[in-house]
């Protein structure tokens, strides 16, 4: 690539002209080892509390049943074990990593910033937008943590104690029927809370790039797929599609706006392969949910700065 001379007109930095022989080096900065480290962090922060509260859980439950004197399991019984997983695997466990959860968010977000910063030669500042805006997303993060339980379980464990009702078995024998199922059911839930954490990580990450580029007065920015044989189809889409730096931060600040979840998801949903197909091909007609990845679990896309000749 050819050398290029590009002025950096940031608020911090006067006439900065910046000379780079090879322009990826700036556009593709990724700390993969920092990275690496926070999404380790925020995982195992979230499921080793979790895999607490599901042992303490078990345990509070099955003594409520061994220690029941009656013979027959009836519905206070199910509101009574309903209430102990509601509140361990609920707001127990939002309250238990909450600390975590705030440092580790505004660490991405910082990450996210400098990966930006760092090329151009500026100095990280996370300043009160910064603070107050990982403050934000901490709570958002927190919400899915704590609505697991309500939002993925909580079904299947009433269908399970339903089946208790009309049953022959002693209060003992359900309460070894329970801990079994109870098992299967909560350990699907490390693997969620391992999904979530890498969302949620690239999630912060990508609106830290966005506080990156109005620091350093980027004008505009690209996606930026890794395509190989696991590359979904929208990540194929949008590799390459370049934006202006003023969509990626209207996204943000609606994001930040948002306090039902429910409205966040639909900010930014996940298209089928179908929905895919029928995007439009100019990029200032894609939808707004589009302007920033990740765009599915597991999602390895990044938006990286773009310089024009």
């Amino acid at each position: 690539m050819s050398i290029y001379a590009q002025n950096i007109a940031a608020k911090q930095v006067d006439s900065m002209l910046l000379l780079v022989e090879d322009m990826q080096s700036v556009v593709l900065l990724k700390d993969d080892k920092a990275y690496t480290k926070l999404l380790n962090k925020l995982r195992d922060a979230i499921a080793t509390a979790y895999n607490e509260q599901t042992r303490s859980a078990l345990r509070e439950a099955i003594e409520y049943l061994v220690n029941k004197g009656a013979d027959k399991f009836i519905l206070a019984d199910a509101l009574k074990i309903d209430e102990i997983l509601s509140a361990k695997l609920g707001k127990d466990l939002e309250k238990l990593v909450a600390d975590d959860v705030n440092k580790l968010t505004s660490d991405i977000l910082k990450l996210g910033k400098s990966e930006i910063l760092k090329p151009l030669k500026m100095k990280l500042s996370f300043n009160v937008n910064d603070v107050e805006a990982s403050k934000i997303l901490a709570e958002q993060n927190l919400f899915w943590v704590g609505e697991h339980y309500s939002k993925n379980l909580k079904a299947k464990f009433d269908e399970i104690t339903s089946g208790y009702f009309d049953s022959d078995k002693t209060l003992q024998q359900i309460a070894d029927d329970f801990e079994k199922n109870f098992k299967n059911l909560t350990n699907q839930g490390e693997q969620y809370f391992y999904d979530l954490a890498e969302h949620q990580t690239n999630t912060v990450r990508e609106l830290g790039k966005v506080n990156g580029f109005e620091q350093a007065n980027v004008q505009y920015y690209e996606i930026r797929a890794i395509i190989d044989d696991r590359t979904s189809d929208i990540c194929r889409r949008m590799n390459g599609t370049i934006f202006p730096v003023e969509r990626a931060i209207e996204y943000r600040d609606n994001i930040l706006n948002l306090n039902d979840p429910e409205k966040i998801k639909e900010a930014s949903p996940w298209l089928s392969p179908e929905e895919v197909q029928a995007l439009p091909a100019d990029a200032a007609d894609l939808p707004p949910g589009l302007s920033l990845p990740p765009y599915h679990f597991r999602c390895r896309t990044l938006c990286v700065a773009y310089f024009k000749e």
